[in-house]
């Protein structure tokens, strides 16, 4: 029998480049993911669709089929879910609707991120907006200040998440609330007018209860699709792959359950984390699937 951690999926439905947190350009993700003998990718980076014209110019000639898609921070914090992850695909990445909603959540990131860099400062770090934002593509998110501090003061930070432990993570001395999170309904229905379907990313990182009540909100706000299978093990603390697999299980039983289609994705970050291109994803057949429904 196949060893299970060695598969790698023809469809990787989630990739983030360095338009928003990803250490990849996109591509350098297409080239990779060639070589790894992945068929089909999204580029799916966080809040922002600036990465994928280019996506899509530079695999024209190339033996890959690119997916236009995005993946938006959503929050329904009254409902007990402070941070939701709802991915598109197949959006059209130039409509009026995700440029507005992509623009205004850019605006504030920005004002988020000035104020964690000011208490950076006044705990003695000397950094600045203007110097960090050389090195932002697009979509500001913490990693990018993670970075600029491990290259500014490499004896004192080890990697990004030591920075995340220390300073940056959530509750930590120099972290502050996001404002920039879209609420679940308002995401979806952006991704419904650009001509593409909403998928509920990596629904198991609740608790089983949680997530059931997490995925019934979402198909009545119109969601399509759960990511069913996902990388838990190698993109989450503390979780074994045998909890992984019978996380995806338990998707596929919910998609099933509640008539959704079915995403995969690896979750792909570049060297970030351990994570790589085709670690998660779906099949070509599940695939062919998602792209009757696209008009």
């Amino acid at each position: 029998m196949a060893n299970r951690t060695k598969m790698i999926y023809p469809v990787d439905l989630q990739n983030h480049s360095v338009f928003s947190d990803g250490s990849f350009t996109p591509q350098e993700i297409i080239d990779l993911a060639i070589k790894r003998g992945v068929k089909v990718i999204a580029i799916t980076d966080h809040d922002t669709v600036d990465g994928i014209s280019l996506s899509l110019q530079y695999a024209q000639d190339k033996p890959i089929i690119i997916v236009p898609g995005i993946e938006f921070s959503c929050e329904e914090t009254a409902k007990g879910y402070p941070e939701v992850h709802v991915l598109g695909y197949f959006i059209d990445h130039t409509n009026p609707e995700i440029i507005s909603l992509t623009d205004k959540i850019k605006e504030k990131r920005h004002l988020q991120k000035r104020l964690m860099i000011e208490k950076l400062r006044q705990l003695g770090f000397d950094i600045s907006l203007e110097e960090i934002l050389t090195t932002v593509n697009s979509s500001f998110g913490r990693p990018h200040i993670a970075k600029y501090l491990i290259k500014k003061y490499p004896n004192r930070f080890k990697d990004i998440q030591d920075v995340f432990d220390q300073y940056i993570g959530i509750g930590k001395i120099a972290y502050v609330p996001r404002q920039d999170k879209v609420y679940i309904k308002e995401a979806i229905q952006a991704i419904n007018k650009s001509g593409g379907f909403a998928s509920l990313a990596h629904p198991l990182i609740y608790q089983n209860s949680d997530a059931e009540e997490l995925v019934k909100m979402f198909v009545e706000m119109g969601g399509k699709a759960l990511e069913i299978n996902y990388p838990y093990h190698s993109n989450t603390k503390n979780t074994t792959l045998e909890e992984s697999n019978e996380k995806n299980k338990i998707a596929r039983e919910l998609a099933k359950k509640y008539g959704l289609l079915e995403t995969g994705g690896s979750d792909f970050h570049g060297g970030i984390r351990p994570t790589q291109i085709g670690d998660g994803g779906i099949s070509e057949a599940q695939f062919n699937k998602l792209k009757k429904i696209i008009p």
